[in-house]
């Protein structure tokens, strides 16, 4: 997303399909990418909607409009353990945490979610 005042990226986010075996769902939407920001984080446009979820939802918008979505399709990703901002964040728009399973990169701990 483009702050057009500013002209200045003010967050992005990306999405893909995939296939897993032992999550909720075999088929999912999975937030690969997402991040605002740090003059953005906590702020609202024009019209009082806070600039991190005009983000999702453009983001979600885009992955639901792909002719291989289905409406019934769970979101997923993975959020640092450290990221409290984050956590907040995602289960405001109604992600869950995967009960106590964690993804693990090199040696750095994500919560998988799911919505």
């Amino acid at each position: 997303m483009i702050d057009q005042d500013a002209g200045r990226l003010a967050g992005y986010g990306t999405w893909d399909h995939l296939s897993s075996v032992g999550s909720r769902a075999n088929r999912h939407l999975q937030i690969a990418w997402f991040g605002v920001d740090a003059a953005y984080q906590g702020a609202t446009d024009h019209e009082d909607r806070r600039v991190a979820d005009v983000i999702y939802a453009t983001v979600e918008e885009a992955a639901l409009a792909d002719p291989r979505s289905h409406d019934d399709m769970p979101f997923t990703l993975v959020c640092h353990v450290e990221n409290d901002r984050g956590l907040r964040f995602w289960r405001r728009q109604g992600y869950e945490l995967i009960a106590d399973r964690r993804a693990q990169v090199e040696d750095e701990v994500y919560y998988r979610m799911v919505r």
